[in-house]
């Protein structure tokens, strides 16, 4: 279970740090009368503030743990089989 939290915080904090710039990103896909990243982290900052280059992580922690402790999971698993088969041979 410990082995579970790790996975699951190492998600969270993995988007913690990319997140801002997912939100940079999908501003600019989305928005085709900004040409820079500058113009968007301004607006951003002006409009919303920190706090918008967060908006809607929440949703994205609560999928960051259960996907991220899957993942690790299947990962460790697998090298440990592997491990199995390579001293079985």
């Amino acid at each position: 279970m410990v082995l579970v939290m790790e996975r699951g915080i190492a998600g969270i904090m993995s988007w913690l740090c990319n997140y801002p710039l997912d939100v940079i990103k999908t501003q600019f896909q989305a928005n085709d009368s900004i040409h820079s990243y500058r113009q968007i982290c301004q607006n951003i900052m002006k409009t919303y503030g920190i706090k918008g280059f967060f908006a809607g992580i929440s949703a994205t922690i609560l999928r960051a743990i259960p996907a991220n402790a899957s993942i690790f999971f299947a990962a460790e698993w697998s090298y440990r089989l592997l491990h199995i088969i390579s001293e079985w041979h």
